[in-house]
């Protein structure tokens, strides 16, 4: 697992991250951007985030994948992707595959969302 340290510039404290490893399976109180988790492949498979800060620019389809009490940062109406339902691929996009994504915020991601399933992603987003 990566670790997390802090450095003091100018008398702020701020957090340090070193990189991230594709091969951790679980992430806990981090930051983790997605693009250091997709080096050689755009599929994350059972890996768990547990109180992190996961970091864009992404678009993401969560499939079979548990997102619990997580919350989108930013423009709520612009983070669904929506996908119709003729489209069988989506290039592009970074796919979860089996994991669990619990109290985590979600800063400069947007899903990529089956069109039957929108309305069920903006409840569980309270959008």
């Amino acid at each position: 697992m990566s670790a997390t340290s802090t450095v003091t510039v100018r008398g702020s404290t701020l957090p340090t991250v070193t990189a991230m490893h594709p091969a951790d399976r679980h992430y806990r109180n981090q930051t983790v951007r997605l693009a250091d988790l997709t080096v050689i492949t755009d599929v994350v498979e059972d890996v768990t985030f547990e109180n992190c800060t996961i970091e864009g620019p992404a678009v993401v389809a969560l499939l079979d994948t548990n997102l619990a009490n997580s919350r989108l940062e930013g423009d709520l109406d612009a983070v669904f992707w929506v996908i119709p339902p003729e489209r069988e691929t989506v290039m592009g996009a970074i796919a979860l595959v089996r994991c669990t994504v619990v109290g985590c915020s979600l800063r400069r991601i947007g899903l990529a969302i089956p069109e039957g399933e929108l309305d069920l992603y903006r409840r569980g987003f309270g959008i």
